[in-house]
């Protein structure tokens, strides 16, 4: 799950050096033309919300205490 062109080469070598089925999750409408271009058989796109419905809760409390993400986050 990436948009970053440096991740070509590496997809690039599973594809084209040792056969194995890539796959592009991108996370913007648009995926990167680089990484399009190295071949990858599965391409989706990370629809909105999915990521956040993800996310563990902002407060998160068990038998040893609290842990809760920054504000800056």
């Amino acid at each position: 799950m990436s948009n970053d062109s440096d991740l070509a080469e590496p997809m690039r070598v599973l594809i084209q050096e040792f056969q194995r089925t890539v796959g592009l999750v991108a996370t913007t409408k648009q995926p990167s033309n680089v990484l399009l271009g190295t071949g990858p058989q599965i391409v989706r796109e990370l629809r909105e919300g999915v990521l956040g419905a993800a996310q563990l809760p902002a407060r998160l409390q068990d038998e040893h205490g609290t842990v809760s993400k920054p504000n800056s986050w």
